[in-house]
């Protein structure tokens, strides 16, 4: 019988990381199991559903050990102790006790090799990505569709070229894409499915691409999935104006802007738009509580160009894609009235939003 001690707040922080990726999901191969291996004082935690598994670290003391536990008991178990849990380990349990209480966790029959991580020395090319790429890919994984019947837009669109990195996704109605210099010379198209990505850090990681598989590296977590061949993936670039389309354009701070939407927000439902005016030079940003006939109307500092008409924008929508941008001044690019789309622009992102429409 093998004997370790863990911190609960630390083993706690490293398994809410796969809640979404396990819990409920229809596909997993694993009954939602999850794999722990303690070597040396560090233990290493794989979970997975059907396309992609995380990798994360916890620190120990004790033997050497390895069990798959079913991922939901074991948080619930451990919630019920005490700051440190003293655990025995024998061939079929995973016994956490202290004086006052035991609990005894049947340990699965999963194979291990069913959790593996690639050898990161096999992958095909290796591509070193610095934290806003992966600030990017988690941002991409909020516009990716939600569902089973388009399960090309689950997936986040990746594309080398040139020393460049281009990151799509999209739901149909609105497109999140950035560019990034990197240093990589060949030419490739990807899909990386999204479950999973949004639990990423921001550090330096490194992107390693497999036959059929992909991993991000980093220093505290790491990230495998499933890849799929780009060129399933809709023509994005079809929908998206030419710049010389824009008959008008705003530009604004951006963190200005999430502060007066969030003003707006709480005085309207969800569902609302706000309306946007240039009046004397300045953009007044206006929306009505349809219940009760309240309207709030904020002024703030833009620059524009061209004709900017009046229009209205739905204000979840715009004040999410505003959130996913990271520069400090944003601008609004207008291609024309009625059903044409708005685009966000900012150095090297741009964002799109509906009217719009994909076929796949």
């Amino acid at each position: 019988m093998n004997s370790i001690q863990i911190n609960k707040l630390d083993l706690e922080k490293s398994l809410i990381l796969y809640k979404d990726l396990i819990e409920g999901n229809y596909f997993s191969l694993t009954s939602e199991g999850i794999l722990l291996t303690g070597n040396k004082n560090k233990i290493e935690i794989i979970g997975r559903n059907y396309n992609n598994s995380i990798k994360s670290f916890c620190k120990y003391n004790g033997d050497d050990f390895q069990v798959i536990l079913h991922y939901g008991t074991l948080r619930k178990t451990i919630s019920l102790f005490d700051k440190v849990l003293d655990i025995n380990i024998d061939d079929d349990f995973f016994i956490i006790s202290t004086k006052e209480q035991k609990c005894t966790l049947p340990i699965l029959d999963h194979t291990p090799n069913e959790y593996d991580f690639l050898d990161i020395n096999q992958a095909k090319f290796s591509i070193p990505i610095d934290k806003s790429i992966v600030s990017s890919l988690k941002s991409a994984v909020g516009f990716a569709f939600s569902g089973n019947y388009r399960p090309q837009l689950t997936r986040v669109l990746v594309e080398l070229e040139k020393n460049k990195m281009t990151i799509v996704s999209t739901d149909g109605h609105k497109i999140f894409m950035a560019n990034h210099i990197i240093e990589f010379e060949g030419n490739h198209q990807f899909l990386l499915h999204k479950d999973g990505l949004d639990m990423l850090d921001d550090e330096q990681c490194n992107l390693c691409c497999f036959e059929n598989t992909f991993q991000i590296v980093g220093s505290k977590k790491s990230f495998q999935g499933k890849l799929a061949k780009g060129e399933e993936y809709p023509d994005y670039q079809k929908v998206i104006p030419l710049v010389d389309d824009y008959v008008g354009k705003i530009g604004f701070n951006r963190k200005e802007m999430i502060c007066a939407l969030e003003k707006l927000i709480t005085l309207s439902k969800d569902n609302l738009n706000v309306v946007f005016e240039i009046i004397d030079e300045q953009l007044h940003l206006k929306c009505n509580d349809l219940d009760n006939g309240t309207c709030l109307e904020i002024v703030i500092q833009a620059g524009h160009f061209g004709n900017v008409f009046k229009f209205g924008h739905n204000i979840s929508m715009l004040l999410f894609t505003l959130k996913s941008m990271n520069e400090d001044y944003i601008y609004l690019n207008l291609s024309g009235k009625g059903n044409a789309p708005v685009v966000y622009t900012a150095k090297d992102e741009k964002r799109l939003l509906m009217p719009v429409t994909l076929t796949v």
